[in-house]
């Protein structure tokens, strides 16, 4: 088994050098070391900013300047996040703790808000504001390496999304199993090498060329959903999937644009890429600009990846109704945010 799938890596691996790649591998955050562990601490900012097309639009619609000093006294405050995230043994299941505080210190003393998540996932993709549900679908995307939950956003408001699994060339995983069968056979009696010939290397000269031809075919279906586009001096893998449109780098796929429309548009806009903890990168700024057009800057402030972190995120458990009792005796009222799931 393990000969069957390392020789599926290395024909997967072979053509996929200079092969284009799928929506979902881009979807991936594929330059990011695996996670491994069973928890992830993220800390970050945001902070609103000043919307110029907003003010215009403001100022179009009305000449009063009470409105548009209402409007920016509506500003939001800057937040800060710290983050607890346990992964389920199956890789997949999420729960997640958010503490929401209004200073950088982020001491209970400046907390405003806390949320548990008993089903991260479930939560992410059940939410109906488009904004929220974005962030956290590429949060998950970045702190996870999985497409599964972003996979559902660009299934229901985009064109055609189709996984891999979908495009995955159906003759040439037959081809394989069959292969794998032999491998299994042969092993189990070494004898049976003398009578059967490999799937892979038929007897029979015609079968032998298809065969060679079908490995040399991708494992996956060509789309027109990915294409490699020049920006100036750069080229980035961009994918269309009409409402839904993202650019991607070049040689490692990283995210550098990706925008949405739904009842207006929500566009995402990544900084460089930096490492938080030798092993695992994101975007150390987000501009995020939801679809009632403003503006938000994220920023990431730490990032940490646990081996071990059942029994840490259990204390966190027990001590949030300890957190909500101090902070409503410090008399400060609970806020949401239009970015915070």
């Amino acid at each position: 088994m393990k000969l069957f799938i390392s020789l599926l890596m290395v024909f997967s691996l072979n053509q996929s050098i200079a092969a284009i790649p799928t929506v979902e591998g881009l979807f991936r955050n594929s330059s990011n070391r695996e996670v491994t562990g069973e928890g992830i601490r993220i800390s970050y900012s945001i902070e609103e900013q000043q919307n110029e097309i907003l003010l215009q639009k403001t100022e179009l619609e009305s000449a009063d300047k009470e409105l548009e000093a209402e409007m920016l006294k509506q500003k939001i405050e800057p937040v800060f996040i710290k983050q607890s995230i346990l992964i389920g043994e199956d890789g997949n299941s999420l729960q997640s703790i958010k503490y929401v505080y209004n200073s950088a210190e982020m001491k209970n003393t400046n907390l405003i808000n806390f949320k548990f998540a008993p089903s991260y996932n479930a939560k992410i993709i059940s939410e109906f504001d488009i904004n929220k549900r974005v962030f956290e679908s590429l949060k998950t995307m970045y702190l996870l390496n999985t497409s599964s939950i972003i996979g559902t956003l660009l299934r229901e408001k985009g064109n055609g999304y189709k996984s891999n699994k979908d495009i995955l060339d159906v003759e040439k995983i037959r081809l394989l199993e069959r292969y794998k069968e032999y491998l299994i056979a042969t092993k189990e009696d070494p004898d049976l090498r003398e009578e059967l010939s490999s799937p892979l290397n038929p007897t029979d000269l015609e079968e032998r060329g298809k065969v060679l031809d079908l490995m040399k075919k991708s494992m996956y279906e060509k789309t027109n959903q990915v294409s490699l586009v020049k920006k100036k001096n750069l080229f980035r893998w961009k994918v269309d999937l009409g409402t839904i449109q993202a650019e991607f780098s070049n040689e490692d796929h990283r995210l550098k644009k990706f925008n949405l429309q739904n009842n207006g548009q929500v566009e995402v806009t990544t900084g460089d890429y930096i490492l938080f903890d030798g092993l695992h990168e994101l975007p150390k700024v987000i501009i995020f600009k939801g679809n009632n057009d403003r503006v938000y800057k994220i920023r990431v402030i730490s990032l940490k990846h646990y081996q071990t972190y059942k029994k840490t995120f259990s204390r966190e458990l027990k001590s949030l109704s300890k957190i909500e009792k101090e902070v409503k005796e410090n008399g400060v009222s609970f806020k949401e945010h239009p970015l915070i799931l």
